[in-house]
C-alpha cells in the first residue's frame, strides 16, 4: 500500500533514507522545535485536579439524564452549577496524589486529546470508511447469549503488540470488493492513527508503554 500524508491525506513515496530522517529530526531539535511543541502543548491544556477520587462512574446520554442523575443523588446541585470544560482544547484529570494506589496505575482519570488528525488525514480515514460501508458487508450475528448486541465487525484494531490486525474469521468472511476496502481502512488506520496515539500513550502513560511494549 502507498504510503498517506497525514498533513494532505495524499499518497506519496515511502519512508525517508535513515540518515535524511535523523538530520532533520536532529536539526528540529537543536532549532528548539521540541520546546516549542511541549510549550505549545501544554499552552492548550487545561488541568482539572478532582479533591477526592471518583468511587463511581456513569454514562450519560444527553443534558435529561445528567439532570435526572443529580436530581436523585445530588439534590442540592443543578446543571447550572456544574463546571463546563471547553469544546475544544486538551483536557486532563490527574489522578489525586494523596491516593496510594498501584504504581502501574495510569496518572489520570481521563484525558482529552484535542485535533490528534487534521482535517486531510480526517477526510481520507472518512473516505475509505464510507467506501467500505457503501458494499455489501456482511456483519456477522451477535452471540446467542448477547441477544441485544448489535451485528458487528472485529478487526482488532486496538492490539498494540501486533504489527498487522487480528481479524476474526467470521468479519473475513466477505467479498474481494469488501476486503481489498477493508485493508484500505485498515491501512489507514495503521498509518494515521496508531502512530499518535502510541506516541500519546509513550509520553502521557511511559509506565502503561513499557508494559505494552513487553
Amino acid at each position: 500500500m502507498p504510503r498517506v500524508d497525514s498533513r494532505t491525506g495524499k499518497t506519496g513515496r515511502g519512508k525517508r533514507n535513515p540518515k535524511t530522517a535523523q538530520r532533520i529530526t536532529t536539526k528540529w531539535v537543536e532549532s528548539g522545535g521540541l520546546e516549542r511543541a511541549l510549550n505549545k502543548v501544554q499552552s492548550s491544556t487545561i488541568t482539572t485536579t478532582l479533591p477526592n477520587y471518583p468511587n463511581q462512574f456513569l454514562r450519560h446520554r444527553g443534558r435529561e439524564q445528567v439532570a435526572n442523575t443529580l436530581a436523585r443523588v445530588f439534590p442540592n446541585l443543578t446543571l447550572d452549577q456544574l463546571k463546563l470544560e471547553p469544546k475544544e482544547g486538551r483536557l486532563e484529570y490527574p489522578t489525586p496524589p494523596w491516593d496510594k494506589l498501584d504504581p502501574l496505575h495510569p496518572p489520570y482519570l481521563a484525558i482529552r486529546f484535542h485535533d490528534i488528525l487534521k482535517l486531510p488525514a480526517q477526510w481520507a480515514l472518512l473516505a475509505a470508511w464510507n467506501a467500505f460501508n457503501s458494499l455489501d458487508v456482511n456483519y456477522p450475528k451477535p452471540e446467542p447469549q448477547r441477544s441485544k448486541a448489535s451485528p458487528a465487525l472485529h478487526l482488532g484494531v486496538w492490539e498494540t503488540y501486533l504489527l498487522l490486525p487480528a481479524i476474526t474469521a467470521e468479519s473475513r468472511e466477505q467479498g474481494t470488493d469488501v476486503i481489498v476496502a477493508m485493508d484500505r481502512f485498515l491501512s489507514l488506520v495503521g498509518q494515521l492513527i496508531a502512530p499518535r496515539l502510541r506516541n500519546l500513550l509513550r509520553r502521557d502513560f511511559p509506565q502503561q508503554y513499557s508494559r505494552q511494549e513487553r
